[in-house]
This record gives structure tokens, sequence and C-alpha cells, in this order.
């Protein structure tokens, strides 16, 4: 999600939690992307949930390891910079974030039907349940994972606020 909602100018600033895999590019290859998004070229977008200790991270940019909390927020990213700006539609969001991951997969999931399980025989799952808000500070120390850095803290819309594991709807 951080490489389809920032640019690398935001390395300018040195800041090691901005130091994620793939790393950041440029707009254009953002835009081109995007493109690949919504004309079904690219079927998947991940949060890319690497966590790293606050040890590690708050070395310098060349020393500090690639990666960075996000599935805290890779709903608000989605909501903040691409859907809320017309960059991406929800429909396109949900099936890029749910639906089309397991299909790629070959799972029965990615969907929340009722009577359906939440995961798979091989798979343990958690369903997340977001909110759209009318505005919340997102802070990297409220995450719920163990690492609590994040590529940027800013005001979004959409939060998640509740999980579900192991459970049939």
């Amino acid at each position: 999600v951080a490489n389809l909602c920032m640019n690398d100018e935001k390395l300018l600033s040195f800041n090691s939690n901005l130091k994620v895999n793939p790393p950041l590019r440029s707009q254009e290859h953002i835009d081109t992307c995007l493109e690949a998004v919504n004309d079904g070229t690219i079927d998947v977008i991940s949060a890319g949930h690497q966590p790293r200790s606050m040890e590690k991270k708050m070395q310098e940019l060349d020393a500090a390891p690639f990666g960075a909390t996000s599935l805290d927020t890779a709903l608000s990213q989605l909501i903040n910079d691409l859907i809320l700006p017309g960059k991406l539609s929800w429909s396109r969001a949900i099936e890029c974030m749910s639906t089309n991951p397991a299909k790629v997969l070959g799972l029965d999931a990615g969907s929340l039907a009722v009577g359906r399980p939440a995961l798979t025989e091989t798979t343990r799952a958690t369903v997340r349940a977001g909110a759209f808000s009318t505005g919340l500070r997102a802070f990297a120390f409220t995450f719920t994972f163990s690492s609590r850095f994040a590529p940027r803290e800013w005001y979004c819309r959409g939060s998640v606020f509740l999980r579900f594991r192991n459970s049939i709807f």
C-alpha cells in the first residue's frame, strides 16, 4: 500500500521509517502502477507488513532495515490517499485486498458471506472490520502489533476497530 501512496521524495527526510521494501519510487512509477491496478493488470494490493523493532528502525537510514508496520495503516492509507481522491474505487480496493488474493492463492476465502468461514482448513485468517470516521490521528504507538514504526503518522479517515479470528459468519 505504501508504494501506491508515497513517492521517493519522502526519503529526502532520511526518516528510516520510510525505508520500506520494495523501496518507494517516483510519482511517475506510482501513477503507472495505479493505472495497472485500475485496468486489472495488477490484481492484488498487499499491505507489505514487515514490522521491525524500535532499536533497528532508530538507526541511520542506510543502516536501518527495510520494513514497517502496515496492517494497522493499510485501510487508512487506501481511503485517504487513493479512494477519497478518486484514484481507486471502493469496489476495486476490496477486490485487490481481499477477493483477488484468495483467488490467486486458490483459497475458498476472501468473502464475508453468511455461513462462510473466515479461514480455510490450511490457513489461519483474521478478518478486520474498518470504520469510516470523520477523522482521527493515527500514531504508531497506538498500533496493535509489536512494531511501533510506520511510514508516517497522519490525520486519516478509516481505521481497523475489530478483528475476528477463526470465525464463521
